[in-house]
């Protein structure tokens, strides 16, 4: 990906989307409209913090066009993972593929970070891969 060391530390923001802060959907929409010139809702009436809430909606727009689910992921494609909603796992975090191997994510605890797939606090949690229809 190009320029991907501008995106490495950010801070987390709980309703960011830009680079003095972002949470994971808006790290993911600040580089998909950089990077790629894709333009994806904001989901401003979502707080990271709200994260059941942001599951279900990310995980209703992810199954549907403009989203197409992927085995093999390359760069741009959206990564879902798991997040811990009281005894359950529910899809509730999300990330952007740098390359086929690693993802670029931002947790509430870290700045934006780009870590291997294999990674043990990546693996466990991988629930998908989906590309925009307009990455080919």
């Amino acid at each position: 990906m190009r320029n991907l060391e501008k995106y490495i530390g950010i801070p987390f923001k709980d309703e960011g989307s830009n680079f003095d802060g972002c949470n994971c959907w808006g790290l993911v929409r600040l580089v998909l409209i950089q990077e790629a010139g894709i333009a994806v809702p904001a989901y401003g009436d979502i707080s990271a913090a709200d994260l059941l809430k942001a599951a279900r909606q990310i995980g209703r727009d992810s199954s549907t066009a403009p989203w197409i689910r992927v085995d093999v992921p390359q760069a741009f494609d959206v990564c879902l993972m798991t997040a811990k909603e009281g005894a359950h796992r529910v899809i509730g975090h999300i990330g952007i593929m740098t390359s086929p191997t690693h993802v670029l994510h931002v947790w509430e605890a870290t700045h934006a970070v780009q870590m291997p797939l294999t990674h043990s606090r990546i693996r466990a949690r991988l629930a998908g891969f989906y590309r925009h229809e307009a990455i080919r």
